[in-house]
């Protein structure tokens, strides 16, 4: 193995700047120093495995991708094996180390937890046990080439056979093709799919069916089943998104999930107790997508802070022309663009964390009969999963450009990141349609604001909720809308100077403001396009207000992310002197995520006179101030994210910055440069030049 690199001056210096122990941030975002030493000798049984190499990841073909990633899941349940690790999130750290997008992801992400969480108990303990021994391998079949998010029209119908006791399920028109499942083009031999349940010609909606694909010894696809791979995508390589036809096959009727909903052996249905039972999956999904936002942006974060306290660009001092040139980081307008993701990173780990949390709380409470707060959560999480993955997207291309032309090139590691996160804006729910899950459900609160206004005795009824929730990270996330009631009179924002602005509750006095504002006008231009332009509701929703419905779930979302971060500094101990340093740049931290989006806000704040135009400049001047603040410690914040270099597999984003040396050695390795003439050269190129040397003669 080659001797590690001497770590450049420049890093040297700005680790050697930071006022806090980068490696006490670790531990908290671990959750503790054992975990964080556990999940680095995990990280090290792969990182040391030539296996898991990553050096030529960017010069093979999709074929050859696919045979190594399945050498290296091989290899990763030998490691498990060898080392009986058992622990789910252990494993998880494994294949996180890997860090390749894996055919067998869904399977355990998606389709082993739809068993748990939507069979009968007798159903879970056939099929779980089988599914987690990958005695069968499953993914998660329900979007369809015609239809993503509009679940209820979904064409894959579900037949029930009165006399056979069996499902039908069928493909009835090409657009019905089940199409980007991960794992189902060349992966699973089975999947859950969901399919409209038909019974004596009635529709009784979408419902979940376990169907088999593929012969679990020969992996020949079965009788009626149509299937494949859907070809080259943007990224995820290493993904057999599939589609999926279905030509009359069979199942036997117990391969309907049916803890929610059954169906007899004579035909008779039996509904769900509530319409949404189904959707805990999903959540729990859209709460770790939230904090794999945090994950991703991250490793893009880190890479581009590292990178522009080595680059160098334009003199120092300009008069001086032996003067050092200056570091990219030095300059505000990176400063601007990366300290706001740093933020925006950690933002997304701690509401995340806390959503995983309500999320499991949700289990405990269906299995007790008690739905109170699946509404409220379900809208929650919808409006992080839209507002986390679109920043994080956006962020992840905006680190690429602040790396300039470098960033541009593979072995940047940034193209191949934001390939691979692309899709996350779209799966599990398009966010434009998200945010509008939970703009209903937040208007449908103004809705019963008014009641209470008007002395509705239904408005006034006590949400029999209301105090269960309150210990639950965001569940009093709706403080705001009393504000709707007091047409924000009297109401002032205190702020004199630019530090007054880093006062917290100053801080989230006015986004309690600046979202409400937001629900004002989007509720108003809902009502008016009703009670003026005579539209339906649904008319007025998707085509006269929709663009404001979603400025306020958006405004809505970063209300929680604020609150929630704000939350997680004031948790934070601080009886050392190194406890108080590290809660003192969380809470900077802090400020630049809130400050940034509530600046980006400020219009609404001046519109309602709940700020001046002079406070809207002392709010700017208190971002700037913080970004000063931030600068030292920039790079220990990305330090504190602890990837590994196999990670980041990044030649600008190295901890010992080498950059120079690392794009050098990257470009020699390019399969072009084994031959110094490469083919088409004599065979094409030369005869071309040579026929115009010819009738440049005539």
């Amino acid at each position: 193995m080659a001797k590690p690199a001497a770590v450049v001056p420049e890093l040297v210096e700005e680790r050697a700047t930071a006022s806090f122990n980068p490696r006490l941030v670790t531990f908290m975002l671990d959750g503790g120093q054992e975990k964080t030493e556990r999940k680095e000798y995990l990280r090290s049984l792969v990182i040391n495995d030539p296996i898991f190499s990553k050096d030529d990841i960017h010069f093979i073909d999709r074929t050859e991708r696919f045979k190594r990633i399945y050498q290296k899941l091989q290899r990763l349940q030998e490691i498990t094996l060898r080392e009986n690790i058992t622990d789910p999130q252990e494993i998880f750290t494994l294949k996180e180390t890997m860090d390749d997008v894996q055919p067998l992801a869904l399977h355990f992400g998606m389709f082993l937890p739809t068993l748990m969480g939507q069979g009968t108990e007798e159903q879970a303990s056939f099929w779980v046990p089988l599914a987690y021994s990958l005695q069968i391998i499953g993914c998660y079949a329900q979007t369809e080439m015609g239809h993503g998010s509009f679940i209820r029209g979904f064409e894959t119908t579900a037949t029930y056979d009165e006399q056979t006791k069996e499902f039908i399920i069928h493909s009835p028109t090409v657009t019905a093709t089940k199409w980007w499942p991960g794992g189902l083009g060349k992966t699973a031999n089975y999947c859950v799919t969901q399919a409209k349940l038909i019974i004596k010609g009635t529709d009784y909606g979408v419902h979940t069916f376990i169907v088999p694909l593929r012969d679990v010894t020969s992996h020949e696809p079965l009788p009626g089943i149509d299937i494949g791979d859907i070809g080259p995508k943007i990224g995820y390589h290493t993904q057999d998104n599939g589609f999926l036809r279905f030509d009359n096959v069979r199942i036997p009727r117990d391969h309907m999930l049916m803890r929610f909903a059954q169906v007899s052996e004579s035909g008779e249905y039996s509904r769900p107790p509530h319409a949404k039972l189904g959707y805990g999956t999903m959540i729990m999904v859209r709460a770790y997508l939230v904090r794999a936002a945090g994950d991703a942006l991250s490793r893009a974060v880190t890479i581009a802070t590292r990178y522009s306290c080595v680059r160098r660009q334009f003199l120092i001092d300009e008069k001086n022309s032996n003067s050092l040139e200056r570091k990219i980081i030095d300059y505000q307008m990176q400063q601007k663009k990366l300290f706001p993701l740093i933020a925006a990173a950690y933002a997304f780990m701690f509401s995340g964390k806390a959503l995983i949390g309500m999320v499991e709380q949700l289990q405990q409470d269906i299995k007790a009969g008690d739905l109170g707060i699946l509404p409220e959560l379900h809208a929650l999480s919808a409006g992080l999963k839209a507002t986390a993955t679109t920043i994080a997207s956006e962020g992840i291309e905006t680190c690429r450009l602040a790396c300039g032309g470098h960033g541009y090139s593979l072995a940047s590691g940034l193209p191949g990141l934001f390939a691979d996160y692309a899709p996350n804006p779209t799966f599990e729910g398009d966010n434009t349609v998200l945010l509008q899950q939970t703009a209903r459900f937040i208007i449908k609160r103004v809705l019963g604001l008014r009641k209470i206004k008007k002395g509705d005795k239904k408005g006034d009824k006590k949400d029999k909720n209301s105090d269960k929730t309150k210990h639950l990270a965001g569940s009093t996330y709706l403080d705001y809308l009393p504000l709707l009631l007091m047409n924000f009179a009297q109401s002032k924002s205190p702020v004199t100077t630019p530090e007054s602005w880093f006062d917290m509750d100053t801080q989230l006095n006015a986004w309690r403001h600046r979202v409400a504002v937001r629900v004002g006008i989007g509720a108003q231009k809902l009502q008016k396009a009703i009670t003026e332009g005579k539209q339906t509701f649904e008319d007025a929703w998707n085509t006269t207000a929709q663009i404001e419905i979603c400025n306020l779930a958006t405004a809505h979302s970063l209300y929680v992310l604020v609150r929630n971060f704000f939350a997680h500094v004031a948790s934070m101990p601080d009886v050392t002197e190194e406890e108080q340093r590290v809660k003192q740049v969380m809470g900077r931290l802090a400020d630049v995520f809130s400050l940034f989006h509530l600046a980006n806000g400020a219009t609404e704040l001046i519109g309602i006179n709940y700020c001046t135009g002079a406070q809207i400049m002392d709010l700017r001047t208190a971002f700037e101030l913080r970004l000063k603040h931030i600068r030292p410690d920039a790079v220990g914040l990305v330090d504190s994210f602890n990837h590994s270099d196999h990670l980041l597999n990044s030649c600008l984003g190295r901890y010992d910055g080498n950059v120079y040396t690392a794009l050098f050695d990257w470009a020699k390795k390019s399969p072009l440069n084994s031959t110094h003439v490469i083919p088409g050269i004599k065979e094409h190129l030369q005869p071309m030049v040579a026929q115009l040397k010819k009738l440049s003669k005539l």
